[in-house]
């Protein structure tokens, strides 16, 4: 752990019940899931707070993090900043994500450009919408990247009907950022949750996902609902083996 009075830098499973109230929804749900034994991404989280930013500053010991997750693997560098994820504001899209993120340095960069998104003037208008005020700061989240054959969103209820029987999924091959980005027409699957019985089903993205692999992702679903008391917005990975791995999770906010 790296920690000062204006920033902190730790590995998400080893945040406590004090530091999570200041790395932001993203991040904390996360360290919650991982404590749990949820498959999440390993990885660790960079929090600056009173606009206490100067990433060059914490070269170091972001260069001794990415050393103990292997030097060569690749990453995904992810905002997680104040109000982000939460119960009443999702911000998604609001900030600045990279993905297959390779070296210490273009960590360092990726982190950086994380961190001026929090003033980039879509952000800006969107807490003006929304009537958000105050103080705001930007955490940063570097994850493993999972090698995806599926990705997506998965609803734990039906977010058009809030239909709480049913999970609603949406899934493209490989990556999830063109389907987050509204680039490609995702596969829909919606679920009868009790039984696990598809009710509707619209392939237009890659091939069909497993039925033995929907189902473990919806076990996961309804386990995380269970885990934080309400309806999850949850983003996924299914890898080649069927593993499903969790990359967020958040109440619903639409």
């Amino acid at each position: 752990m790296v920690q000062q009075e204006k920033f902190m830098l730790k590995w998400l499973k080893e945040l406590n019940q004090e530091e999570v109230k200041r790395v932001g929804g993203k991040a904390a749900s996360l360290s919650a899931m991982l404590k749990e034994g949820f498959l999440v991404p390993n990885g660790f989280v960079l929090s600056f707070s009173n606009h206490t930013n100067d990433v060059d500053n914490y070269r170091w010991g972001i260069k001794s993090f990415y050393s103990q997750m292997g030097n060569n693997v690749s990453v995904a560098v992810r905002s997680s900043a104040s109000g982000e994820d939460g119960k009443e504001h999702s911000f998604a899209g609001q900030y600045s994500t990279y993905l297959n993120v390779n070296g210490w340095e273009g960590i360092v960069s990726a982190v950086k450009r994380c961190c001026f998104s929090l003033t980039n003037k879509r952000a800006q208008e969107y807490r003006e919408s929304k009537g958000i005020t105050g103080d705001n700061y930007m955490s940063v989240v570097v994850q493993e990247m999972v090698p995806a054959r599926f990705s997506g969103v998965m609803f734990t209820k039906d977010p058009i009907t809030n239909d709480e029987s049913k999970i609603y999924i949406e899934t493209t091959e490989g990556l999830g950022d063109k389907l987050v980005g509204g680039t490609v027409t995702p596969s829909l699957y919606v679920i009868e949750k009790k039984e696990f019985k598809v009710v509707e089903e619209h392939v237009t993205s890659g091939p069909r996902i497993f039925m033995v692999d929907l189902k473990a992702l919806c076990n996961v679903g309804k386990d995380i609902e269970k885990f934080f008391k309400s309806p999850q917005d949850i983003e996924f990975c299914i890898t080649k083996m069927g593993l499903p791995y969790i990359v967020q999770a958040r109440p619903i906010t639409t």
